[in-house]
């Protein structure tokens, strides 16, 4: 079974958080939550070409957009925006259950695990990242390292 989880981000290095077990509770949950938020159809793939006009939606507001951009790779939420974060990952993951077949998903134990990093963490940690699947490591990569991006400056939503 693969698994997703969190990380903390520093310069150089990852260390691991939690593990969450399944992976389809991150990036499959709110792929397919978005997915039918705005194109009314279930999810097929993220090579559908819905996609490539969804960013301008007005179907998709702050909470969506940032919990969908958490699963992206080389994504991390920064230690200023972990409250931030922790408050949309809830409302998502509620959004989730209410809105779609889905009986479960990760965002409440990624808000957990956000709050708990924004309380206590280390002067040289850059903050949060979710690993979506442990079938591509994603956050042990040099390059990853080298080509991260803070999820709230790229979408302009930083608290």
């Amino acid at each position: 079974m693969s698994y997703s989880y969190t990380v903390e981000v520093y310069n150089t290095k990852v260390n691991v958080i939690k593990e969450h077990r399944n992976s389809h509770g991150s990036g499959p949950a709110v792929w397919g939550y978005i997915h039918e938020k705005v194109f009314n159809k279930p999810f097929p793939s993220l090579e559908d070409p819905d996609w490539k006009g969804m960013s301008g939606s007005d179907k998709i507001d702050h909470h969506d957009l940032v919990c969908l951009g958490s699963t992206y790779d080389r994504g991390f939420i920064g230690i200023e925006n972990l409250n931030s974060f922790a408050e949309s990952a809830r409302i998502v993951h509620n959004r989730i259950i209410e809105n779609t077949s889905w009986t479960w998903n990760h965002f409440k134990g990624f808000a957990e695990d956000a709050e708990a990093l924004a309380k206590s963490h280390d002067y040289r940690c850059l903050g949060m990242a979710i690993n979506c699947t442990s079938v591509c490591d994603t956050w042990f990569s040099r390059d990853t390292l080298r080509r991260k991006w803070e999820i709230y400056h790229e979408i302009g939503a930083a608290s």
